[in-house]
């Protein structure tokens, strides 16, 4: 009797062991899963505007094309004002139809990749941002509101952002004094704390519908790939 029940026991505990195993498998799994799919979002959403006509300027969009196995990872406006405030990591600000962005994603991604660096977070930034304009007058009009996440975005990096200037009907420069969060944006965070911002390419790239050429690619990189690095290396509070 007592064997039975032993053998009962040891049965039931190599079930729930097995349970655990497989549970395990699946969640490393759909892990992966998700991190892929992210990567797969961005790629289709990028190149599905190869050859594509800006409507806007009758421009056609720069050609890309992602790795499959990228680093990017969207993620929501929430996650990243988090991830400013508490984390170690690289953010991208952008949106697939801005050229400038296009023309930064594959270099990025290089970076990404010769830094050892498994993941970068992608923020769409194009629907959460406010948009100003300007009256006869030059006073300055909200056309649309940002999103409230949008916002802390902008005071958590508001030292290191750009002034939000609009041309008026003279093609004057002026200064709404609002910051604005630019694409491409991309910012380097180590244990919540800002270390770099880069904004646009490179300043030799006039035309953002032009393709980078060779030296302005390597340029990039290497700003990127700098900027990725100091996120990696170890902290040194007061002496190594």
């Amino acid at each position: 009797m007592k064997k039975d029940k032993f053998m009962l026991i040891a049965l039931l505990t190599l079930i729930i062991i097995l349970g655990i195993v497989l549970i395990s498998f699946a969640y490393i799994k759909d892990e992966k899963n998700i991190i892929k799919d992210d990567g797969k979002v961005v790629k289709e959403e990028y190149e599905k505007l190869n050859n594509i006509v800006n409507e806007n300027n009758q421009k056609t969009y720069p050609t890309v094309n992602i790795r499959e196995d990228n680093v990017f990872k969207k993620t929501s406006e929430d996650e990243i004002v988090d991830i400013i405030k508490n984390q170690t990591a690289v953010i991208f600000f952008g949106f697939n139809t801005c050229p400038w962005c296009r023309n930064l994603i594959n270099v990025l991604d290089e970076a990404a990749k010769q830094t050892n660096i498994a993941k970068i977070y992608y923020l769409d930034v194009l629907d959460i941002r406010d948009e100003l304009e300007l009256d006869e007058d030059n006073n300055v009009i909200v056309k649309k509101q940002g999103t409230s996440a949008y916002y802390q975005i902008l005071e958590l990096l508001h030292d290191q952002l750009d002034d939000y200037t609009l041309k008026n009907k003279n093609n004057e420069q002026i200064n709404t004094n609002e910051k604005r969060l630019y694409s491409p944006t991309v910012v380097t965070v180590k244990n919540g704390k800002i270390l770099k911002i880069h904004v646009g390419t490179v300043s030799s790239q006039k035309d953002a519908y032009a393709p980078l050429k060779e030296n302005e690619k390597q340029e990039l990189l290497n700003i990127l790939t700098q900027m990725i690095e100091e996120i990696t290396s170890p902290t040194c509070e007061n002496n190594c």
